[in-house]
């Protein structure tokens, strides 16, 4: 079978952090697209016979391929093994054929001249179902046999939902289970729309939930802090709020407590900073990291991560990082009753999609002239490091969060430098050096 393939890397931040790989079963939002906003993750245009359209007035993705003699599909091309994928659907015009077809493409591939592999879950109008693999775009076979089913809906929507595990798949339509299958063929890929020859089929709702663990081993791969996993540096803390070991109750007017295996710092009602934190243990230089899966509240105001947070008399002392929405962050040193800022608002130089988890990272590093380094960093990406010349006491650490923001985070881990601390000076500011050089 041709096939016109029109794939397009989706844009994936590149969130890297030490992150040493506790197992969960949880998914994250890897693409929520609803078709109506002005930025598409999807190709639009013509290729060929084939149209490519968003219609953001009403919310749906259109590959008309009514004039084609080919099958057409739009494609992501990040590779997870283990996600959810689902979309509604609908054949909204078709020649009168019994060949037309629609569906999901799971587990897509190119190889290095281009041509494509992948699962292919295809309903058709006169209420059949199957699984196509489709080997560098020339051969096609069953993965999973067409199978006849009465809950088709020829006329109307019906929503395809595949389970991916590897090499094991799960199939839905319209929230029923149809069957599960096994294919050793392809064990992991990206995915995307298809719509047959002579059929014009809409798509609205798309999701892409990856499971946890695999989004945040992709974090490690790459970035300036990925040195910290290749010279296995400890990990002295970790939570993935799966026991409860932070604040809970209300203080202040700030709300802190467990949802759904995630913790929750609720400040829309706050006039100061809310602050949930840990005395120990204590890290002299390393780095904290924290993963935030949701943001609700004023854009401008920020959340972020707290180190070298100490207690004297009940008042506090530490260093924030914090980031906004609106594109901006800041670094500030909080002693004595007084926020010194390291630097002011700053706009972040690299875009960012904050509708996805964002991966705030800090390091810190005593230096032999006794100031204090620190090297922020979003989504594996650096931001500017900054000095201080007269660094706070080592201490613990801290989820921080502004007023006017509901902040909900997954995971919080503390790496340890002790006795790498030249090793983490001269990796970072050279991964830095080497990251702007690029950018330049």
């Amino acid at each position: 079978m041709l096939l016109m393939l029109i794939s397009r890397i989706a844009i994936l931040a590149m969130l890297v952090l030490a992150l040493a790989g506790a197992a969960w079963a949880a998914e994250v939002f890897f693409i929520q697209e609803d078709f109506d906003g002005e930025a598409g993750y999807f190709y639009e245009g013509a290729i060929g016979d084939t149209d490519f359209a968003y219609n953001r007035e009403d919310a749906y993705y259109e590959i008309d391929a009514m004039r084609s003699d080919t099958g057409s599909l739009s494609a992501l091309t990040d590779a997870f093994e283990n996600y959810t994928i689902s979309v509604d659907m609908e054949f909204y015009d078709s020649i009168v054929s019994d060949k037309i077809y629609g569906g999901l493409v799971f587990h897509y591939q190119e190889d290095p001249s281009g041509r494509a592999s992948f699962y292919l879950f295809s309903i058709f109008p006169d209420g059949y179902y199957c699984v196509w693999l489709v080997n560098r775009e020339s051969r096609r076979t069953y993965a999973y046999p067409l199978t006849e089913t009465s809950l088709i809906n020829p006329a109307g929507r019906n929503s395809l939902k595949v389970i991916s595990e590897g090499t094991r798949f799960e199939l839905y339509l319209n929230g029923m289970l149809l069957d599960s299958f096994r294919d050793l063929s392809l064990d992991k890929g990206g995915v995307g729309m298809f719509a047959s020859a002579g059929a014009r089929v809409r798509f609205r709702a798309f999701r892409w939930r990856v499971r946890e663990e695999e989004y945040e081993a992709r974090m490690e791969e790459a970035g300036i802090f990925g040195f910290v996993r290749e010279h296995e540096l400890p990990v002295v803390f970790s939570d993935n709020f799966t026991s409860k070991r932070w604040l809970e109750g209300q203080s202040a007017k700030a709300r802190f407590g467990y949802r759904e295996g995630r913790y929750e710092i609720d400040n829309t009602k706050g006039d100061t900073m809310a602050v949930s934190y840990r005395a120990e243990p204590v890290a002299g230089a390393g780095l904290l990291s924290a993963i935030i899966t949701d943001v609700e509240g004023e854009e401008g105001n920020g959340y972020g991560i707290a180190f070298r947070f100490s207690l004297h008399d009940k008042k506090p002392s530490y260093y924030a990082f914090i980031v906004a929405r609106d594109g901006t962050y800041r670094l500030f040193k909080y002693a004595d009753g007084t926020a010194t800022p390291l630097c002011g608002w700053q706009e972040i130089p690299f875009a960012v999609d904050f509708s996805r988890p964002q991966l705030i990272g800090v390091a810190y590093v005593p230096e032999a002239a006794g100031t204090l380094r620190i090297f922020p960093g979003l989504n594996g990406r650096a931001l500017e490091p900054f000095v201080d010349t007269v660094p706070l006491e080592p201490g613990g650490f801290a989820m921080i969060v502004a007023p006017k923001l509901k902040v909900t985070l997954s995971e919080i881990r503390l790496v340890d430098f002790a006795d790498s601390e030249e090793l983490a000076l001269e990796t970072l500011s050279a991964l830095y050096r080497e990251e702007n050089d690029d950018a330049g």
